[in-house]
């Protein structure tokens, strides 16, 4: 059995070396009387409370109890002093000289004198403080955290256009301990002023809900909570004792019965969207870091929730104008959702006649179309729902097969759907019948090969001009011009070629062939003449100009020879014509003048010793003529000739 202490006088060296071992304990040692009053502490109880020995000795130990725990200690103390426990050992809070208290572990057992008569208690506090507030830390975390699960959980169950916010601020305010949780929305009046205003509220048994005090509806942020506005825009806190807070702010708080807050920004996009807040209104407790973080994580919570009921009320819009403009149109108009459940959200019906395929095997199959996309196109198809941003509005032509083996080209067109904050959620598309396009496409490739095949086999020079250069020459246009290789043509003008014009002239629109002719200059300089034919058509699917050019050169000179020839023709039978006019005068002058040359000497003969005229001598008249006038035929040749 404990033996009182008495104050050890020094006396002895036993008693000093006793003192000594309890003066250096870490622990409290202390012995009360009967009465619970103090008659021994060591120093180690001024290092835990800071309550000076001398002061404390003659006191009541309950004095230094925290209220809260005087009930509880005297009935642990009364079961001890009536002999039903032998040791007593329970958590107390014990004041300190600061105002705050100390978390001691207490352990104490009833002293008696020699007789065995009962003279009081001793025993030890230990200060577990810091454990304690690890292991409340710790419960309060666990607390926290099972709070958020539920709060999670109600979320989610909350139904399509539910109340949001209720269902969270119970778990809420029964882990943190807050006599009021509340939530407010933010927004701006039609001047731009951001008002709040309290959209719910949670309150414990006892304390006065504000949920319908009028001054809490459309409360202008600025000048009254400017403070929280600037923090909480931000995504920073509001956190304090209110009586710290500016004037303007504590006559709105104050009359609620506000002690401490705690206020969260609820953020949606980065924007401010609205705010939790936490009140204490029966002791001036503010919230630890621990708790500003989980609550923080709460907030986030009801924030993601907010987040993603915008964006399926995004998604219902989109789908519900996206549904008027499909119903009608004679293109597949879809929309395939992203996030789960993944899959299409709506088809059009139109999808039945093009794809062989209706709604309902597109709702039922988010696969489908993975399976009849042509195995070569599955890449694209895979780019164009999954990222739909790396497309950027440009069509992409896809083939699909039908459940009757047949080939179907389809052009798509999609957009990206996106949330508030910019996620990608689905994509809505348009997708067009190419087929019969495409048919023509093939066929129009296929005459385009034959076109090459044939401008080959030429024997005259042939181009093709797109834009006014030249995009083909066949190997005789390479060869009459005098270069090695066409690419040493292509890109330049044929009009370069051309000496006397300055290109084809071939105007858009114009199926007429233009045919003329022009001199073609080679590539040393010599000429030919050619006739240029040119006509328009398409050439790989663009307008283009086809030049034929036929060498009539050696044509064109055989012509000149003739036409000079039919020249001196000409100028031949004029002369005959002229001749032939002017001779037969003169063949009846010749004839009459030789009659006349007959007749004088038949008649005229003059008698011998006569002298008389002389007849006239054409013979001697045709020799003067001819040495006047040596060109002129003889007038027997005229005759002859006439």
């Amino acid at each position: 059995m404990q033996m009182p202490f008495t104050r050890p006088d020094g006396t002895t060296p036993t008693e000093r070396r006793f003192r000594q071992v309890i003066d250096t304990l870490q622990e409290v040692v202390f012995q009360t009387d009967t009465a619970r009053t103090w008659v021994f502490l060591n120093p180690a109880w001024t290092e835990v409370t800071g309550f000076p020995v001398e002061e404390s000795l003659g006191r009541s130990a309950l004095d230094f109890v925290h209220p809260d725990d005087r009930a509880r200690v005297l009935d642990v103390c009364q079961t001890l002093l009536t002999r039903e426990r032998e040791y007593v050992q329970h958590e107390v809070r014990y004041l300190t000289r600061d105002g705050g208290f100390r978390w001691v572990d207490v352990f104490a057992r009833v002293t008696l004198d020699e007789t065995g008569t009962l003279v009081g208690m001793a025993g030890t506090l230990n200060d577990i403080t810091e454990r304690k507030r690890t292991s409340d830390a710790l419960a309060r975390r666990e607390r926290y955290l099972t709070a958020l699960v539920d709060m999670q959980q109600r979320l989610l169950s909350v139904p399509e256009g539910g109340d949001l916010y209720s269902p969270a601020l119970a778990p809420l305010g029964q882990a943190s301990g807050a006599s009021r949780v509340y939530v407010f929305e933010t927004y701006s009046d039609a001047k731009g002023a951001l008002l709040c205003s309290q959209r719910a509220e949670w309150c414990a048994p006892g304390v006065t809900p504000e949920i319908d005090n009028p001054m809490l509806q459309d409360l202008p942020m600025r000048p009254i909570l400017g403070r929280w506005a600037n923090l909480l825009e931000r995504g920073e806190v509001v956190t304090g004792r209110v009586a710290t807070f500016p004037s303007i702010e504590r006559e709105l708080l104050e009359p609620q019965g506000i002690l401490t807050l705690l206020v969260l920004p609820l953020r949606v996009q980065g924007r401010l969207v609205g705010f939790v807040g936490f009140d204490n209104c029966y002791e001036a407790r503010e919230w630890d870091r621990l708790e500003v973080d989980l609550l923080s994580a709460a907030s986030g919570a009801i924030s993601v929730s907010l987040e993603r009921r915008a964006s399926e009320r995004a998604l219902r819009e989109h789908e519900h104008r996206f549904r008027q403009l499909a119903e009608n149109a004679s293109d597949v108009l879809y929309l395939y959702r992203r996030e789960a459940p993944r899959g299409f959200a709506y088809v059009s019906r139109v999808a039945h006649a093009k794809l062989g395929l209706g709604p309902e095997a597109h709702y039922a199959d988010p696969e489908l179309w993975y399976r009849q996309v042509h195995p070569e196109d599955r890449a694209a198809l895979e780019r164009l729902l999954e990222s739909p941003q790396s497309v950027d509005g440009a069509t992409v032509e896809l083939r699909f097969l039908r459940p009757d083996g047949s080939l179907l080209w389809l052009e798509h067109v999609v957009a990206p759907v996106t949330d508030p904050a910019g996620h990608v959620v689905a994509v809505e598309g348009l997708a067009r019948d190419i087929t019969e396009r495409r048919q023509v496409e093939e066929a129009l490739k296929r005459s385009e090969a034959s076109l090459r095949a044939l401008m080959e086999g030429f024997p005259d020079p042939a181009a093709i001009e797109q834009d006014g250069h030249i995009v083909y020459a066949n190997a005789v246009l390479v060869t009459t011009l005098g270069f090695a290789r066409a690419e040493e043509l292509v890109g330049r003008r044929l009009s370069e070629f051309l000496a006397d014009v300055p290109g084809t002239g071939m105007a858009s629109g114009d199926s007429t062939p233009l045919t003329s002719e022009r001199r073609l200059v080679l590539r040393d300089g010599r000429t030919r003449v050619v006739e240029l034919a040119s006509l328009p058509l398409r050439f790989d699917g663009q307008p283009a100009v086809v030049s034929i050019a036929r060498d009539v050169t050696e044509q064109r000179q055989l012509q000149a020879r003739l036409t000079l020839a039919d020249r001196l023709a000409s100028v031949g039978t004029l002369a005959a014509g002229i001749a032939h006019e002017i001779n037969n005068p003169l063949a009846f002058v010749v004839s009459n003048l030789g009659f006349l040359s007959d007749e004088f000497r038949h008649h005229l003969s003059p008698g011998p010793g006569v002298r008389g005229v002389r007849p006239p001598d054409v013979a001697e008249w045709q020799r003067g003529r001819r040495a006047r006038a040596p060109d002129c035929p003889p007038a027997e040749d005229v005759l002859a000739a006439g």
